[in-house]
């Protein structure tokens, strides 16, 4: 679960970091607009996820609770992993150069500030040396955020009105006469 949970929180993000730094250039903006519909939902998984990692160690299930506390180290471990492989992918993306208002140590930092955002949220204590309270791209949080988000209408359910409703005072004899 905890393998689920980083790959929810952290996968990905300098690359989401990166789309949104184009869509903030006014260069592929439709793209960047895809990709945090896809952050979007990535945070939804992990909203689940850590909730149920939650549970275990508030000892929902008392069996959960104790493999948990087993393996608190494990998280920790886990998380270590993955913050350096998205180290790593921002070196690589940046070892040509940077693009305006972004760079290889700026994605660095970012990484650590979700990390440690990640980890608050699992009660875990911080591990790296940023807050989580200070996103060095304070920029992406509008990609990321669904808050003043327009929907089309052709992209909801309406449910201002009822599909296939059924009259209720209709008996056996309505239609007697009724002929096709």
């Amino acid at each position: 679960m905890v393998n689920v949970n980083a790959l929810e929180a952290l996968r990905f993000y300098v690359s989401f970091a990166c789309s949104f730094a184009f869509g903030e250039l006014k260069k592929m903006e439709g793209s960047a607009k895809i990709i945090s519909l896809i952050a979007r939902d990535e945070s939804q998984h992990l909203s689940i996820t850590s909730h149920i990692i939650k549970n275990w160690f508030k000892g929902d299930d008392p069996e959960m609770q104790e493999i948990a506390n087993a393996n608190l180290g494990a998280i920790g471990d886990i998380y270590d992993l993955v913050v350096e492989e998205e180290k790593d992918w921002a070196n690589y993306l940046f070892s040509k150069g940077a693009i305006v208002g972004l760079n290889g140590k700026l994605l660095h930092q970012y990484v650590e500030y979700i990390a440690n955002r990640r980890l608050k949220g699992l009660g875990v204590e911080s591990r790296y040396g940023r807050s989580a309270n200070d996103n060095p791209l304070p920029w992406t949080e509008h990609w990321t955020s669904s808050k003043g988000l327009q929907v089309a209408p052709q992209e909801t359910e309406i449910e201002s009105y009822v599909i296939g409703g059924i009259k209720q005072d209709v008996s056996k004899d309505t239609f007697a006469g009724f002929k096709l």
